[in-house]
């Protein structure tokens, strides 16, 4: 148990490790200290009362306490003391709470030491494997050149995204694909000859081929660091990662105009069983979450306070409603794991301007 006394509230504090990345923390407050809470208590209890005879918030702490007890009162001290000193419970205990910790009022007895209970996940002690190996150990597949057929195959995909109708003599209208021509050399990119826009398909293709190269490269890198990484999984941030899941879904399925519970039909399931069904991929999320996140401060790799303004700046442009607060922890999040992420899988630590651009921190 340790004491603190740099508080407004002096306290000790008993830190248990629970099993599920949670500690149970018991915080006891001197009766003496936790006393000077009370004028803060009445003020809230009694602003807040409604009795016969008075006006509401106007109720005398006498009249009160004979209609209603004490216990409002102790209760609310009881509150007041874990506002005043929770944060710094946290904080000098080291404790990286995350989620929603349950706070539990233990003992407000008059006379006796205020007792509460912090109940939280914290994030869990991550044992990496030997990152630094892995871009050596998955090599990228060899791209084939673009064959003849795949660009004979682009071209006439080409024709076909600008088919036109044509009416007939006898009022019936026809599709007619364009023939390969001046013009039409003109309408995908004004190319003098047929030639010059084969290689600039050619060149697409190889483009394409190598982005998805990459990323093939880069799932099998953090599937084998997500394999390879031993770590408690806390039951908060598999929760937290179904609702970002959801969330995406959602958003995608409203641009077609399909809801999410529609989708839940057409997949015939409740939303515990698509829940149960995704929790191996959520947890697969959450244990790649923090290996980049223990990775980042093992390195020291994080996106620089100029960086992260400039990104901060513009959400808040582009959203106004956004809480500046929020959208600065999820870019921190984003831009941090991005950085750490070029370095699992190149060997290298990124320079972040070419990353993000150089533009307020927002890559265009």
């Amino acid at each position: 148990m340790t004491t603190n006394t740099k508080s407004n509230l002096s306290y000790k504090v008993k830190v248990e490790k629970l099993p599920n990345s949670q500690v149970k923390v018991l915080v006891t407050v001197p009766s003496a200290d936790f006393e000077t809470c009370v004028e803060d208590a009445k003020k809230k209890v009694l602003g807040d009362a409604k009795l016969n005879g008075f006006r509401d918030g106007k109720v005398p702490y006498e009249a009160f306490v004979k209609n209603y007890g004490e216990f409002p009162i102790r209760q609310e001290m009881g509150y007041v003391a874990v506002d005043k000193n929770y944060v710094q419970v946290i904080v000098s205990e080291k404790i990286e709470a995350i989620g929603k910790p349950e706070i539990q009022i233990l003992k407000v007895t008059p006379g006796e030491d205020f007792e509460y209970q912090i109940l939280t996940d914290v994030l869990p002690e991550v044992d990496l494997p030997d990152y630094k190996k892995l871009h050596k150990e998955i090599v990228e597949d060899k791209i084939e050149d673009p064959s003849e057929d795949e660009v004979s195959d682009a071209l006439e995909e080409l024709r076909r995204m600008r088919i036109t109708k044509v009416k007939k003599d006898d009022g019936t209208e026809v599709e007619e694909m364009p023939e390969i021509d001046e013009k039409f050399l003109k309408s995908v990119g004004d190319f003098k000859t047929v030639e010059d826009l084969k290689i600039r398909i050619k060149e697409n293709i190889m483009s394409e081929k190598k982005w998805k190269a990459e990323e093939k490269r880069k799932g099998e890198i953090f599937e084998k660091l997500i394999a390879e990484t031993k770590t408690e999984i806390p039951n908060s941030l598999v929760e937290n990662e179904l609702s970002k899941m959801q969330s995406k879904i959602t958003a995608d399925l409203s641009q077609m105009g399909v809801s999410f519970e529609d989708y839940l039909k057409h997949m015939k399931k409740t939303l515990g069983e698509w829940k149960e069904s995704e929790i191996p991929n959520a947890k697969k999320s959450v244990i790649l979450q923090l290996a980049l996140h223990a990775i980042s401060k093992k390195e020291d790799i994080k996106v620089s306070e100029e960086t992260l303004k400039g990104e901060v700046s513009h959400l808040m442009t582009q959203y106004k409603d956004v809480d500046e607060e929020r959208a600065r922890a999820y870019s921190e999040e984003r831009m941090t794991n991005t950085l750490v992420g070029e370095f699992v899988t190149t060997g290298k630590v990124p320079d972040e301007k070419e990353i993000f651009g150089s533009h307020e921190g927002h890559n265009h």
